[in-house]
């Protein structure tokens, strides 16, 4: 398959519920500054090309004990394709590569084709330590940052 030329962007989110102390949403932001997200961020960019150039299918990685994430792909508004990991981890750019391919591939959507990179947005969610809610309105979703869509890792 001949090298894609075009750049997926992302739009980096923290999700953390109302419940979290304010302790925890700064533990989160001081642990995942901007530069921290965007290496994740192109760790599942780059898989998501290895996939689709090389065929390439990166395993499982080991747990650890840290935070969960998710990897979504949207096409022009329309999601395709997402795996979360919910907790534990481990190292966060092999997570973030393992969903972005099993996102690719993931049955509950239309498949993504390489020629729809241009507009597809990859979107990262970080997830802290999970609380009790009562009602839905007590999630907070919070933004992080946005990415450029002609962002390439240095």
């Amino acid at each position: 398959m001949r090298k894609i030329g075009a750049f997926l962007f992302g739009a980096l989110v923290l999700l953390i519920s109302c419940n979290s102390s304010n302790r925890e949403i700064n533990t989160l932001e001081e642990s995942y500054d901007t530069d921290r997200l965007k290496e994740i961020l192109q760790s599942a960019r780059e898989c998501v090309f290895r996939v689709w150039n090389e065929g390439y299918e990166p395993p499982l990685p080991p747990t650890g004990e840290n935070e969960g994430l998710a990897v979504r792909l949207i096409v022009d508004g329309k999601d395709r394709g997402c795996l979360a990991w919910y907790r534990n981890s481990g190292d966060m750019n092999l997570f973030a590569a393992y969903c972005a391919a099993q996102a690719l591939k993931a049955p509950r959507y239309e498949p993504l084709r390489p020629e729809e990179a241009e507009n597809t947005l990859i979107e990262l969610l970080i997830f802290g330590n999970w609380q009790e809610m009562s009602k839905p309105a007590d999630f907070k979703k919070r933004n992080y940052c946005f990415l450029s869509p002609k962002y390439t890792k240095k």
